[in-house]
């Protein structure tokens, strides 16, 4: 079975799903591609600037 988009998104982060939920929007068809774990390395993993808050909370 094979299926075709309209577009193709390399990476699930946070641009990645943003212009993917955009194009969705206006009728286009989008396949996203993440080769790690969907949403990226920030919602994964936490920015570096969230990590260092968190040492000085400690």
């Amino acid at each position: 079975m094979t299926k075709s988009y309209d577009v193709i998104v390399i990476e699930s982060g946070l641009s990645g799903l943003t212009i993917a939920y955009g194009l969705n929007k206006k009728g286009l068809s989008v396949a996203i591609v993440e080769a790690n774990k969907f949403g990226g390395a920030v919602a994964n993993y936490g920015s570096t600037r969230k990590k260092s808050w968190l040492l000085l909370q400690s």
